[in-house]
């Protein structure tokens, strides 16, 4: 179990939902990879989506309560 505290992937414009993010987190197999699987899928949907913008920055926090 964990918990997403907010949508922190929004890079300017929302590129993954908090849906989205907790799939992504829930099909990585290792949790110490979650947060860097989110920022991947963050950045290619952002790639795709924005033509305008070079470079911005993402933060990702995934916290696990067992």
């Amino acid at each position: 179990i964990f918990l997403f505290v907010s949508n922190l992937v929004t890079i300017g414009l929302n590129v993954l939902s908090n849906e989205e993010v907790v799939k992504i987190v829930d099909s990585t197999s290792v949790r110490s990879l979650a947060a860097k699987a989110v920022v991947d899928a963050a950045m290619k949907l952002w790639k795709l989506k924005s033509s305008f913008v070079k470079r911005d920055d993402c933060a990702v926090v995934c916290l696990f309560l067992d």
